[in-house]
């Protein structure tokens, strides 16, 4: 669960809301929700972006001007780095799949999306767009929403770009607009 994010900070609370999750520059502050006292403290040499927390066990970092994510191990206080990924670009957006087991990201302008089996931290798909993407989102566990230039694409995960019927659009409109 992501809480806040702005230039100079991030936030995420663990599943179970015993811990709370602070990204100050280039370091994790880790904070015992009952007692709002720092407990650990995970230096990098990068500005953080994000923080995401993927399961019971798992903060995803984004970090700032970057190519590169880490999930941190957060079973326990000795916070540890147990999976990086290095991009060929900056990374620009990022989404989970409700069910925690997919991450696909965008790239600062960029067409493409990258979709990753979380637990690997290996790309399974590449959708590429005929533009820029401006954002996306998951609508369930296997398939994307992207929004392209003031048009919507539904993306799989098999890798297919295709824009969405009218019967889509219209699903999609009336199942997310608020």
């Amino acid at each position: 669960l992501e809480c806040y994010v702005d230039a100079d900070f991030a936030g995420a609370y663990s599943l179970d809301d015993k811990y709370f999750f602070t990204g100050n520059n280039t370091s994790v502050n880790i904070y015992s929700s009952t007692t709002n006292q720092i407990i650990k403290t995970h230096n990098f040499s990068k500005r953080i972006k994000k923080l995401l927390t993927i399961n019971e066990k798992e903060l995803l970092i984004i970090f700032n001007d970057s190519k590169e994510i880490k999930i941190l191990d957060i079973s326990n206080l000795n916070t540890t780095v147990v999976r990086s990924k290095l991009f060929e670009q900056d990374i620009d957006n990022i989404s989970i799949s409700p069910d925690k087991k997919n991450l696909s990201i965008s790239f600062v302008k960029s067409k493409n999306i990258k979709s990753l089996l979380i637990s690997k931290l290996s790309v399974s798909s590449s959708i590429t767009l005929a533009k820029n993407i401006n954002d996306f989102k998951f609508i369930n566990n296997a398939k994307l929403l992207a929004i392209s230039d003031f048009k919507a694409y539904f993306l799989n995960l098999k890798g297919d770009g295709l824009e969405p019927s009218l019967e889509d659009k219209r699903t999609w409109r009336n199942t997310y607009r608020k």
